[in-house]
């Protein structure tokens, strides 16, 4: 039987990338159409009840995700894996609706999902599922190298999505409903297509097999057993900023807060195109004992999406006064000081990806339950004391406070796993963060003066913000290239590489044209 070949690395990448890119720009395009017609307050809801289901599901999953990618990236073959996940999937499934059922029968759901019906808390949750077996559709393609069709089909259904989606608004007829239906149908469509062309075309590598039960589960427990007591208690954790925005300051509020961190997801596209790659590559060398090789792809790959995910973290920060109003309505010009403290959460959710992927791919897992168990405990004060109102002895500070939390005391406690993996890999520490924090220093200073102080000056001097925005737009990221071509080191590339690339691109254009 001859297998096919793994795509490369970099081939896999690009094709992420512009995947994500185009999905960044329907996104952009399509970033206020649901808030605008749903209105703050439905938003919201949505927003909470999705974060619910999630961490609902998180809670079922003693990290039997990541050991399946894990142990995929690791195998050629690994049908009798894939089979044992999907059972277990719908084991999970069954127990997840089951919790529901039990909530509602005992007039416990108001506590739990407070002030949601419960017909939307099914609805919202079935399109949870279905978006996250869609997602391990894409790890498994992504652990046998085959990242390409997976994206390409991602990226359409994103397209025709999108212009679904401003139908419904030309037409006033999206609502919560309609929304969840339409997302509920491209996330059945895209898992359906991807899900033929693995378990269907490459069943040799992703199905075919017997089941080998007890191989796997005695990997699992050494892979997870040092999680356990992590995966059950940190989704709650994560969860409790979200709840208590919810039960103290209402939907409203809420929808600030979820307007900011939708947004802000939208910086991630280039971890977000890297991270699967990235935890396969380093899982693989490592297995094959090639720690030297593992390294360097930690090193450049962190670097780069690090410096990446910063350049647009400060653009929609310092965009966030123009952008919010613009496209998401006046509704929701209180969420401004939220968007621009959570623009940034992107650069600490870069770390964490990372650095989380390298220690897990790496089976390292009881370091990680040790330290995330420790920095969880002033997590959860911080979180109460910032979200509470005064009269429960907090700062009433509400969705801004939560954000405030989420960026910088999550980025101070990543460093301590960034310094482990540097460790791990034999690499230098102290150099790379000062390195970083040059870098650092350019970027923001590059945001400060050019869109915090010349868009400024336009806006002031009544100059429209669709032709203010995108002037000052192009200037900050020529001056930030600019920064690029003269140190291409410090942010994981060389100057041979941006000319490959760039004329790469110029070439497939040129095709099409």
């Amino acid at each position: 039987m001859v297998l096919p070949p793994v795509e490369s690395v970099r081939r896999r990448y690009l094709v992420t990338l512009l995947a994500q890119f185009s999905r960044l720009a329907i996104s952009v395009v399509t970033a206020g159409v649901a808030p605008r017609m749903l209105g703050p307050a439905v938003f919201g809801n949505y927003n909470f009840l999705l974060s619910a289901a999630s961490t609902l599901r998180s809670f079922l999953e003693p990290s039997a995700q990541q050991s399946f990618f894990t142990f995929s990236s690791q195998e050629r073959q690994s049908g009798s894996l894939t089979k044992l996940y999907v059972l277990f999937l719908f084991v999970q499934i069954m127990m997840s609706f089951s919790l529901i059922g039990i909530a509602a029968s005992f007039q416990l759901a108001e506590r739990f999902w407070p002030g949601q019906a419960l017909d939307q808390i099914l609805w919202v949750t079935i399109l949870d599922w279905v978006m996250f077996f869609g997602l391990s559709l894409q790890q498994l393609g992504d652990s046998k190298g085959l990242t390409v069709r997976p994206q390409l089909v991602g990226a359409l259904m994103s397209v025709a999505n999108a212009a679904v989606l401003i139908m419904l608004a030309v037409s006033e007829q999206l609502n919560f409903y309609t929304y969840i239906w339409l997302n509920l149908f491209s996330a059945c469509v895209t898992a359906a297509l991807v899900g033929q062309w693995l378990l269907g075309t490459h069943r040799d590598l992703c199905w075919d097999g017997s089941l080998r039960v007890l191989e796997y589960l005695k990997r699992w427990w050494r892979y997870a057993a040092p999680l356990l007591v992590y995966e059950y208690y940190m989704p709650l954790i994560s969860f409790l900023g979200v709840y208590l925005v919810q039960s103290w300051y209402g939907s409203v509020e809420q929808s600030f807060f979820a307007l900011a961190l939708r947004w802000s997801a939208l910086v991630l596209v280039f971890t977000s195109a890297a991270l699967s790659i990235f935890w396969r590559e380093i899982a693989y060398w490592t297995a094959q004992g090639q720690y030297h090789k593992a390294s360097q792809i930690y090193q450049r790959f962190d670097r780069l999406l690090v410096f990446l995910s910063l350049v647009l973290a400060c653009w929609l920060s310092f965009t966030s006064p123009v952008l919010v109003p613009l496209l998401a309505g006046e509704a929701y010009r209180a969420a401004v000081p939220t968007m621009m403290v959570m623009a940034f959460y992107p650069v600490t959710q870069t770390y964490g990806q990372l650095t989380t992927a390298a220690i897990k791919a790496t089976e390292r897992t009881d370091f990680y339950r040790n330290w995330s168990i420790i920095f969880s405990i002033p997590d959860l004060i911080l979180t109460y004391f910032v979200a509470a109102p005064r009269e429960g002895y907090g700062l009433n500070m509400g969705a801004i406070g939560v954000a405030l939390k989420m960026v910088l005391y999550g980025f101070v406690c990543l460093q301590v796993f960034e310094w482990a993996n540097y460790r791990f890999f034999d690499l230098d520490f102290r150099r790379e963060a000062l390195e970083k924090l040059l870098v650092f220093n350019w970027v923001l200073g590059c945001a400060i003066i050019i869109l915090g102080g010349i868009l400024n000056v336009l806006i002031v001097r009544q100059v429209h913000s669709l032709i203010a925005l995108p002037l000052v737009s192009i200037l900050y990221f020529g001056v930030v290239g600019i920064g690029v071509w003269l140190r291409p080191h410090a942010v994981g590339t060389n100057r041979a590489e941006i000319i490959a690339i760039t004329q790469s691109v110029l070439h497939r254009i040129r095709n099409r044209i």
